[in-house]
């Protein structure tokens, strides 16, 4: 199931990401069924909310999405992390 880090790594934070390049981004981790597709919104609508990504749209759609400067961090820390925890298993 696709989660929150996922999503924000398939979002650009220097230029804005279309939904095409979002989904390109994702990958293997593409929704397939439309409840998943439904839980991809929803999340995407709650990093909005919380100021994580910001969302425009263009007749009910989303067109394009970029991170926010708290976003961006957040995938940053969840990056380091990752690098940190290889690091210790050399």
């Amino acid at each position: 199931m696709i989660n929150e880090e996922t999503i924000l790594s398939a979002i650009g934070s220097t230029e804005e990401t279309s939904f095409s390049e979002f989904c390109q981004a994702l990958g293997d981790d593409i929704p397939d069924e439309k409840a998943e597709w439904a839980k991809l919104f929803r999340t995407l609508r709650e990093l909005e909310r919380h100021g994580f990504v910001d969302i425009t749209e263009a007749g009910g759609k989303v067109y394009s999405m970029i991170l926010t400067e708290p976003g961006a961090a957040r995938v940053r820390d969840k990056l380091d992390a990752k690098r940190d925890l290889l690091q210790r298993m050399k």
